[in-house]
């Protein structure tokens, strides 16, 4: 039984404070106070004018704006132009601002905004010029492959985890399997995780898949698959 051998992982996973930390990785946006230096922009965010969002980013181009104010503007972007991304993609370089930080936050908005194929298109606009290629990290990469998980966008996982091998495939494995479980697709999840080996089960893993489980009252399966 695939549940029994995931309860031998679960023991060093603290199942409560992992619940808190949140399902999918990426937080909310941030909210006006945080960027005075950019008010209009983050105001016309919040109250959902893309459009004038773009129109005063134009205005403000030549200027250091805060990232809490270039996550409104990728956010009206993705909705609006995603072609103009690789204009954010400039803006990081000429500003220096092309750290894994500030693109995990602008990779959020993206995320929270619904579209992981663009975050993802982003992402490769940054490994392409040598100025920003080092603000994409594996960490971030993840942040991407579970929101593609959560939605069973399941082409976007191949490609993603065709380029990798060694531990960072097994690493990407076990985040994907997350992002099934957390969208409500146990079938998809059990599927990965027949791909991974003994010992390739992380901890957080095994917890999903048992709190999976339990919600079906103990019966662990989906369709006529067992877990």
């Amino acid at each position: 039984m695939i549940a029994l051998y995931l309860a031998s992982a679960i023991f060093p996973v603290d199942v409560h404070q992992a619940h808190h930390r949140g399902k999918t990785g990426f937080s909310p946006k941030s909210p006006p106070a945080r960027c005075p230096l950019s008010r209009k922009i983050c105001e016309e965010g919040e109250a959902g004018n893309h459009k004038a969002v773009l129109m005063k980013w134009e205005e403000m181009n030549g200027h250091h704006l805060q990232v809490s104010a270039l996550e409104v503007v990728v956010e009206a972007m993705v909705k609006l132009e995603p072609d103009r991304l690789i204009d954010m993609v400039h803006y990081l370089s000429d500003f220096a601002l092309a750290r894994p930080g500030t693109v995990h936050s602008l990779v959020s908005s993206m995320l929270n905004a619904g579209h992981p194929e663009l975050a993802q298109k982003f992402l490769e606009m940054l490994e392409a010029n040598k100025r920003t290629m080092s603000s994409v990290t594996p960490k971030i990469r993840k942040l991407i492959l579970q929101n593609f998980a959560l939605r069973r966008q399941v082409a976007e996982i191949q490609i993603a985890l065709e380029k990798l091998d060694g531990e960072e495939k097994v690493s990407s494995i076990n985040v994907a399997i997350r992002g099934f479980l957390e969208g409500g697709h146990k079938s998809l999840a059990l599927q990965y995780l027949r791909e991974l080996q003994d010992g390739q089960v992380q901890g957080t893993t095994a917890s999903a898949m048992l709190a999976a489980c339990n919600q079906d009252r103990g019966n662990c399966w989906h369709g006529d698959d067992r877990m």
